[in-house]
């Protein structure tokens, strides 16, 4: 924030001296804060996503990006110019990325391109792990698997993955799996030993998934010791 712009939110009587209005001195900081957040947030935007294929998508996220807490940032402000204090910092953010700008997934990641059935795993720009996969089955609306940019809730091992309730009180289905890592809602990665095969056309034709990506044991299981919470996991069609 540069001094000219804070002298502009300070008034003046005829006498020259400063008129104190914490309320109008607020209303130009938030007005200010709220245009800091507009040019620099990512969360709640699309942004280009560079594939392994060479195709460029664009990738929506309501949960990974940058985002200034706007009130925290506001009171920081605020008790910064009551106090007449001078420091260079950077905004208080309610969320993080892994790197600045528009295109804030930086060179670790997770790719799964879920046209191609296949997933990479990137690290420091590098491929370290990739794997064919099982997504969700296309022919039902509600198991396809969404697009957009998420990460690691937690990882358990071994887990037993459960559908919705019914009314006798059982579950839908219940899968034990050795390797659980879920990143959006009850949606994540794991092991799938009733799958005959991966990749190729199996999500179109009736063996999909219910959401989840499926992978062969010996993927889950090198996958399982490798991510963690801050990867980003990019998902589109």
């Amino acid at each position: 924030m540069e001094g000219d712009e804070i002298r502009n939110w300070l008034i003046f009587d005829e006498r020259g001296q400063l008129q104190k209005n914490e309320d109008e001195l607020r209303q130009c900081v938030a007005e200010y804060v709220a245009q800091l957040a507009a040019t620099h947030d990512t969360v709640n935007t699309e942004r280009e996503f560079c594939t392994t294929s060479g195709r460029t998508v664009q990738v929506y996220s309501s949960v990974y990006g940058w985002k200034i807490d706007q009130e925290k940032e506001i009171e920081t402000i605020m008790q910064e110019m009551i106090a007449g204090v001078q420091i260079n910092r950077e905004p208080v953010y309610a969320m993080r990325a892994n790197a600045r700008g528009m295109n804030d997934i930086g060179s670790t990641y997770i790719e799964v391109d879920l046209s191609a059935q296949h997933l990479y795993y990137y690290q420091d720009g590098s491929i370290i792990l990739e794997s064919d996969i099982v997504s969700g089955d296309m022919q039902y609306a509600e198991r396809q698997t969404p697009p957009g940019i998420f990460q690691l809730y937690y990882k358990k091992s071994p887990s037993v993955l459960k559908g919705k309730m019914l009314e006798n009180g059982k579950y839908e289905y219940e899968r034990p799996v050795t390797y659980w890592m879920p990143f959006n809602g009850g949606i994540g990665f794991h092991d799938a030993s009733w799958q005959p095969y991966f990749g190729g056309n199996r999500f179109r034709e009736g063996g999909g998934s219910h959401g989840c990506i499926n992978l062969p044991a010996d993927k889950a299981a090198e996958l399982y010791n490798r991510i963690d919470e801050s990867v980003p996991i990019v998902c589109f069609y």
